[in-house]
């Protein structure tokens, strides 16, 4: 089931043939692309990129009018990289913009059929290049700048075929890639010398060839898939689905870490596979507009050879519910388009609704940045948000990963046993400087029930006003300290949520005992030792 030479040679000379010739509409210019949508080499020149469920984003026109589209890879690990693919049966590359038109051909001096390419920094001149493997011809594997200029080239070992499938390590240094049998050879780039063999298939021939994060190596030979250590050792084995009529071809990683994808050849199924179960947990058909879907690409994918800068980020939890005047913390985790986390980046956080505030933190070494804040003294809801300043200017970019969350405030649960007493006229000085009077009663039995009243007069000149209240919520922090929720009216009018703070310190109250009440319409006594009357907090 080996694709043979004179099977695509034919192929080759069709597309020769074909010249211009138009096939079917596809586009010159780009929508932006999404994370982990699925772009399939479906021929013809053209590449449909695909939700992970199936649906059809858009259709990529190489015009290279290649009867088929063969290993891609992205120019970056970025939210706005471009798309390179490699045009087999017109022995061409194309490169596809988010923005902006195709441009096409991209690069030059190829000998024969170039299948794969990968994308990596050359760790002597700190320049961004793109290696190219070619099946056939000289075989050698090409490096290009980002412009298309050749820069040199590598007559790396091959047989049966040529360099088909390359991946690069973190190294930036060490090429891995398949020539359609059963081996995965090593070459060194940065020193030119060829390296021992990394591993061999307990079956062949194998095509795409992907490095996760973890060093583990991913690997499509035909009828299984294999997964292999960062020292060469076969991990596990991913057979072909049993309804598949076709072989395993292309394969790439998702962008999520934990997941792979691959297609039947000739047929156009795509399949999404589990990593750790090897359980298939996605499936759809590619529509062909050639004779096989002969690549395929993940937007996000890991791309070990490359920078790491941020390409997402997630907050936790993404909804939460805490009583009021409670403490809460969101967490940030960002990570690269690879999945890994990214240390060292500015997260700057705001929370609007309830309560108003900002701040900033920076990640750590797992990618975590960790943003807390105390809620509102009565009931309401926030939206948290918050972005990784990546050029750390303090305005959000539209390239910078962001996320949000939602925060319930609600009362807290009543403490069974708990009883407040407020005896001998009670009155304070208000922080407003008015004098001002209360009493009341609040309690709770053993079985949660809540009872009482509470009444506070602020005599003026500053803000007079009569509140008297229900009780809804009585929390026993202590011994010695209490909180009264409740709900009053004031002068006979409109209703609001009071809070009352009270503390019992010693026996009589005065000078010792404190009391203090919020309401919600923004009045506020402030924390006042009583001048007269007497708290008691009993606990059973």
């Amino acid at each position: 089931m080996a694709r043979s030479g004179f099977f695509r040679i034919t192929w080759s000379l069709l597309a020769v043939a074909a010249g211009v010739l138009a096939f079917a509409a596809g586009s010159a210019f780009a929508a932006p692309f999404t994370i982990g949508d699925v772009f399939a080499g479906v021929g013809r020149g053209h590449i449909k990129e695909y939700t992970p469920t199936g649906t059809l984003v858009q259709t990529l026109d190489t015009l290279s009018n290649s009867l088929e589209e063969t290993g891609m890879c992205f120019d970056g690990n970025t939210l706005t990289s471009n798309l390179r693919s490699t045009n087999f049966s017109n022995n061409s590359m194309s490169r596809i913009p988010q923005t902006g038109p195709v441009q096409y051909p991209w690069g030059g001096g190829f000998n024969a059929d170039p299948e794969s390419c990968v994308v990596s920094v050359d760790p002597s001149t700190n320049q961004t290049v793109v290696y190219v493997g070619q099946a056939d011809g000289t075989r050698d594997v090409l490096k290009f700048d980002l412009s298309g200029a050749l820069l040199d080239s590598y007559d790396v070992a091959t047989g049966p075929r040529g360099s088909d499938w390359i991946d690069l390590s973190a190294d930036k240094c060490t090429l891995l890639y398949t020539s359609e049998g059963t081996l995965i050879r090593r070459y060194d780039v940065c020193a030119d010398t060829q390296l021992a063999d990394f591993a061999t298939a307990p079956s062949g021939p194998c095509f795409a060839l992907r490095i996760r994060v973890n060093g583990d190596v991913m690997v499509a030979c035909s009828n299984f898939l294999y997964r292999f250590s960062p020292a060469g050792t076969l991990l596990q084995t991913y057979p072909k689905p049993v309804t598949e009529t076709s072989f395993l071809f292309a394969m790439n990683l998702d962008p999520d870490g934990l997941s792979f994808w691959t297609a039947g050849f000739s047929t156009g199924h795509v399949y999404h596979y589990d990593i750790t179960t090897g359980a298939i947990i996605g499936t759809f058909t590619a529509v062909l507009d050639g004779p096989t879907l002969a690549g395929l690409a993940i937007f996000g994918e890991p791309v070990v050879s490359l920078p790491s800068g941020p390409a997402k980020l997630t907050l936790s939890p993404k909804t939460a519910t805490n009583p009021v005047g409670t403490q809460h913390c969101v967490t940030a985790t960002v990570t690269n388009a690879a999945g890994g986390p990214v240390a060292n980046i500015t997260v700057r956080f705001s929370v609007t609704g309830s309560v108003t505030t900002s701040g900033s933190e920076t990640t750590n070494a797992d990618g975590e940045a960790e943003f807390c804040y105390t809620g509102p003294a009565f009931p309401g809801a926030d939206e948290i948000h918050a972005y990784a300043d990546t050029d750390n200017d303090s305005m959000e970019d539209a390239d910078e990963p962001f996320d949000d969350a939602e925060k319930t405030w609600v009362l807290p649960v009543s403490t069974p046993g708990c009883e407040v007493k407020i005896t001998n006229g009670g009155w304070i000085i208000a922080k407003n400087g008015d004098q001002s009077s209360f009493g009341g009663n609040a309690e709770v039995d053993a079985v949660g029930n809540v009872s009482g009243n509470e009444e506070y007069q602020d005599h003026g000149p500053a803000n007079p006003m009569n509140l008297k209240g229900n009780v809804l919520v009585v929390v026993c922090t202590s011994t010695t300290q209490a909180t009264i929720y409740g709900e009053a009216t004031i002068d006979g009018g409109d209703s609001f949520l009071y809070r009352l703070n009270v503390e019992d310190n010693a026996e009589p109250g005065k000078g010792a005992d404190k009391y203090w009440i919020l309401v919600a319409n923004g009045y506020d006594s402030g924390n006042q030792i009583l001048k007269g009357g007497n708290v008691q907090i009993h606990k059973s």
